[in-house]
C-alpha cells in the first residue's frame, strides 16, 4: 500500500475504491465510514472529517469511488514530515472490509505547480 501525502494546511482528499471479488467497482450498502486515525503513532479525533463519493464531469456519483475529507483546519496543525493513518469501513453485501490509509504530512516549499499521480 503507498503511502499518500497530505499537504500541510490543505484539505486533504484520500482516495479510495471499493471493489468487488473480481476487481470492478462496487457500491457499498451504504456510505464507507471512518473507524479511527493516528498522528505519529497516538490515537487522534475524527471530527470534521467526512467520507463523500467521487463525483465526475457531470457531476455524477462515481460507482465505488470516494474520498476521505480532511479540513485544512486540521492538517494545519500537523507537523511536517509526521506520518498517519486513518481507518475505513465498508459493508458490501453484508460483508464489513475494513482498510487503512497511510500517510504523511508535506510542504511544498517552492509553491509550484506538479502533478500528483495516485
Amino acid at each position: 500500500m503507498a503511502q499518500r501525502q497530505i499537504l500541510k494546511g490543505s484539505t486533504a482528499r484520500l482516495s479510495f475504491s471499493i471493489r468487488d471479488y473480481d476487481r470492478s467497482l462496487k457500491t457499498p450498502d451504504a456510505l464507507p465510514t471512518i473507524t479511527g486515525a493516528q498522528l505519529g503513532g497516538s490515537a487522534i479525533a475524527t471530527t470534521g472529517w467526512t467520507v463523500a463519493q467521487q463525483l465526475d464531469t457531470t457531476p455524477a456519483n462515481i460507482t465505488g469511488r470516494y474520498y476521505v475529507i480532511i479540513p485544512n483546519t486540521v492538517t494545519s496543525g500537523w507537523s511536517l514530515g509526521v506520518t498517519g493513518e486513518v481507518q475505513i469501513q465498508a459493508t458490501v453485501g453484508g460483508v464489513v472490509c475494513p482498510e487503512e490509509i497511510q500517510f504523511v504530512v508535506f510542504t511544498n516549499p517552492t509553491q509550484i505547480p506538479y502533478i500528483d499521480v495516485d
